[in-house]
C-alpha cells in the first residue's frame, strides 16, 4: 500500500487513465466504442469507473502534506542557522 506522500507524488503533476476495466476490452466492438474517445468523454464513460478503485489523496491529505512540508522547511532553516552559529565560535 502506498502512503499519502508517494500518492501524492503520483497525481501531482496529473493523471490520465489509459485503459478502462476489463469489461470493455475484450472485444474489437468494445475496444472500437472508446478508442477514439476524446480525454474528457474517455474520462467521463470509462475512466472514473477506473479511478474509483484507487485511493487518490483527498484535499485534506494534500493540505496536511504541505503543511508538514512547511514545518519541515521551517526546522531545517532552524538546524542550519545553528550549525552556522556553531562554526562561528
Amino acid at each position: 500500500m502506498l502512503t499519502v506522500r508517494e500518492r501524492a507524488e503520483i497525481v501531482k503533476d496529473g493523471y490520465t487513465i489509459a485503459l478502462p476495466l476489463a469489461e470493455h476490452c475484450n472485444t474489437w466492438l468494445k475496444i472500437s466504442q472508446w478508442k477514439n474517445l476524446s480525454d474528457d468523454d474517455f474520462m467521463t464513460r470509462y475512466g472514473n469507473n477506473v479511478l474509483a478503485q484507487y485511493s487518490m489523496p483527498t484535499e485534506a491529505e494534500m493540505s496536511r502534506l504541505e503543511e508538514w512540508d512547511a514545518d519541515e522547511e521551517d526546522e531545517d532553516d532552524i538546524d542550519e542557522n545553528e550549525v552556522d552559529a556553531d562554526e562561528d565560535e
